[in-house]
């Protein structure tokens, strides 16, 4: 795995104040989410725009994902941060 490297990056998103967008260096956007309140580290997702698709951890995404059409990248990252809220809310 890569070093994570901070970015201004704009995702078609909004995200919780207290998350954090970093980059990988084979293009993955990793999202950091973080308590609001204490800051504690509560997971991350990377999303790959190439591979349309996301993996849970600041990992590469490996398997294409099947997001197509108009607004396919927006839901996306709906998704992605959907996915990483339910992993941590369990």
């Amino acid at each position: 795995m890569g070093m994570l490297m901070t970015t201004t990056e704009a995702v078609p998103v909004t995200l919780p104040e207290s998350w954090k967008l970093d980059s990988m260096p084979g293009g993955e956007v990793v999202i950091e989410a973080r308590h609001s309140e204490t800051g504690a580290f509560l997971g991350c997702i990377s999303v790959s725009e190439e591979k349309r698709n996301f993996s849970l951890g600041a990992v590469t995404v490996k398997a294409k994902g099947t997001y197509g059409g108009r607004g396919w990248k927006k839901k996306l990252y709906a998704d992605a941060v959907q996915h990483l809220k339910q992993s941590f809310e369990q």
